[in-house]
């Protein structure tokens, strides 16, 4: 799954061309439809998820752009918690998860059983498509992290946290979940990553990532791409306020448990992670400016879209060429699709070294942000 845009840490509070009319879907009293019974098998598949008028739409395609379609559109207050096991999940306004097959369209959903006044926060679904971990924040001094069976749609506590710090997970690969540890009631952002055992919610490795933004991990589940603030003299950048110290004006890349490595650095720069390929080698990340006056960094060599494999970057774009970018997802070890605006339009793209330009992969015509890119290897 993709994790830029992330990413993929959610946090739900108390209160297109080429198709088909678009089927709605709705919030469940009980549970509906049934779960999968087997671990999907169907081909690989892109998943992404664009505003589009009143709804959401989810839309399907192959890596290589062939028969895009929507699956199902869902509403504007669903946030996208996970994709996995040939499945995306989404949580709903009102608390329910949803979850539909990739391949079939086919749906389930549970009311997850969170009161008002509490907050949920991350979500992942487990490889085989029969589990969904998420985190609760009841209050100042209580949180739990729990999994529910898709099949029965009961939740049961996997771990629980004597304060509002809970870890939030954002994706499952193969016998760990990965998270952030995240604050509730609070503007900090993300404390650490963390690898999480399945079959207890502890902790198994931990790195650092207080004051940094944007965290997207690898697919393998091993490598880790942030950003951060150092102090180059460009503090006064940015306006303050809650959160951590801006500008993100230096990318890291680390294994968790190990300490993050710098890869790039520059004052006045403001950067922001995608994606990151399978095997942690490669990201795609935005190289903005901070400080204003961007006339005349149109052209330059320092902004834009960028890849970066080892600490090679190669940029993609320059600065507003080819409208503005909102998600992505590698589809494979060198390429990424990504999405952008252009227009009035959201578009999918195919972005990488063998592209000299962005392929068209896909157009939700009247499409806009907030946008969701992902690649399944099943569906």
């Amino acid at each position: 799954m993709a994790a830029a845009s992330a990413v993929a840490l959610l946090a739900v509070a108390c209160s297109s061309g080429g198709s088909t009319s678009p089927r709605v879907s709705r919030s469940p009293a009980e549970s509906q439809s049934s779960a999968p019974t087997q671990t999907p098998a169907g081909p690989p598949q892109v998943v992404w998820v664009v505003r589009s008028g009143a709804v959401k739409v989810v839309r399907v395609l192959s890596p290589s752009g062939g028969s895009p379609r929507t699956l199902v559109s869902v509403p504007l207050d669903a946030t996208v918690a996970g994709v996995g096991g040939g499945q995306i999940a989404f949580l709903y306004g009102d608390r329910s998860l949803h979850l539909y097959s990739l391949g079939s369209g086919g749906s389930v959903a549970f009311p997850t059983g969170i009161a008002m006044g509490e907050d949920i926060f991350g979500g992942a679904v487990s490889p085989d498509g029969r589990r969904f971990a998420f985190a609760v924040v009841r209050s100042a001094t209580a949180g739990s992290l729990r999994l529910l069976d898709i099949a029965t749609g009961v939740s049961t506590t996997l771990r629980t946290y004597s304060s509002a710090t809970v870890d939030a997970p954002t994706e499952w690969v193969d016998t760990r979940i990965l998270a952030e540890t995240v604050v509730g009631f609070s503007d900090a952002g993300p404390q650490a990553a963390v690898a999480i055992d399945p079959s207890s919610g502890a902790e198994t490795a931990s790195t650092s990532i207080a004051g940094a933004a944007g965290t997207a991990f690898s697919p393998d589940g091993m490598h880790v791409f942030d950003t951060t603030h150092s102090p180059l003299g460009d503090d006064a950048d940015s306006a303050g306020g809650p959160g951590p110290q801006q500008p993100f004006n230096t990318l890291r890349e680390f294994t968790i448990g190990s300490t993050p490595s710098t890869l790039y650095s520059a004052a006045h720069h403001q950067l922001s992670v995608f994606a990151v390929s399978d095997d942690g080698s490669s990201a795609v990340y935005y190289n903005d400016s901070s400080a204003g006056g961007f006339a005349g960094i149109s052209l330059s060599p320092q902004f834009g879209l960028f890849l970066i494999h080892g600490t090679t970057p190669l940029q993609l774009t320059h600065y507003g060429e080819g409208g503005r970018w909102d998600a992505g997802a590698f589809v494979d070890a060198a390429s990424a699709a990504m999405a952008r605006h252009v227009g009035s339009a959201e578009q999918l793209v195919l972005v990488g070294p063998s592209h000299s330009t962005p392929v068209v992969l896909d157009t939700v015509a009247g499409g806009d942000a907030p946008a969701f890119v992902s690649y399944s290897p099943t569906s």
